[in-house]
């Protein structure tokens, strides 16, 4: 996104809205967890103040998340509605290139741990069956030499 400097009234502020193309996050590049494919949107306002231009707004998207609980493929959308940066201007600027900040914005709302839902049950550890479709036969795991810790009494020192 291209903000032009010489555009903007110098007591007042210039509207820009619009989108940028899914590849500006860069996560085309085949990654298992995270798909963008929908375009991110845009709608900030730009001011000059003290040889600063001051952009601020709001900008969202979509993209597939692979959940981390039951590895299936979700929409989620991604929002910043408190958008802002200041940008010192060099004497002879005429616009500025926003594109990473956009980017930068985007990915760190990405979430680390996606769950396609509150209540997501995961995949068994032992069959890999997708637990919110459906019931394995699989036996409870065996407490073996861990469930001898339940029993362990230590002592209490006395405050």
């Amino acid at each position: 996104m291209q903000i032009r400097v010489t555009e903007i009234p110098p007591d007042g502020r210039k509207t820009y809205e619009g989108e940028a193309a899914p590849a500006v996050l860069s996560l085309d590049s085949g990654d298992p967890f995270v798909k963008a494919d929908r375009p991110v949107r845009f709608r900030v306002a730009a001011s000059l103040a003290g040889g600063r231009l001051i952009v601020q707004g709001q900008m969202w998207t979509e993209a597939l998340f692979r959940c981390s609980r039951c590895a299936e493929y979700f929409r989620l959308a991604i929002r910043d509605d408190a958008f802002e940066r200041v940008i010192e201007l060099p004497p002879d600027a005429l616009s500025v290139d926003l594109t990473e900040d956009i980017r930068e914005t985007i990915l760190l709302r990405l979430s680390g741990y996606p769950v396609c839902r509150a209540d997501c049950k995961g995949l068994c550890v032992r069959c890999g069956a997708n637990l919110n479709r459906e019931t394995c036969c699989c036996k409870p795991p065996d407490d073996g030499q861990w469930g001898a810790l339940d029993q362990l009494k230590l002592p209490v020192k006395p405050g």
